[in-house]
């Protein structure tokens, strides 16, 4: 899976991803919706992820408003 193949799949399952500073990034999701293997991806391409949002810092910025921000399960790395 590739960095634009990894954030489709994160829009598909109303994950939330923001970029905080220029480095880390957050997400929320449901539980059970974030799962071991998209955590293990986006370890992987944490940095072209960051590259991607670039301004947009976000996600739901880069989308639109079709990707709520949800208000459980907020993690960082």
């Amino acid at each position: 899976m590739n960095a634009v193949t990894l954030l489709n799949e994160l829009h598909f399952r109303n994950i939330a991803l923001q970029v905080i500073g220029a480095d880390r990034l957050r997400f929320e999701a449901r539980k059970g919706f974030l799962t071991e293997d998209l955590i293990s991806y986006l370890r992987e391409h944490k940095p072209a992820i960051i590259a991607i949002l670039g301004a947009d810092r976000s996600l739901a910025n880069l989308l639109g408003s079709r990707c709520p921000i949800l208000s459980s399960g907020r993690h960082e790395d």
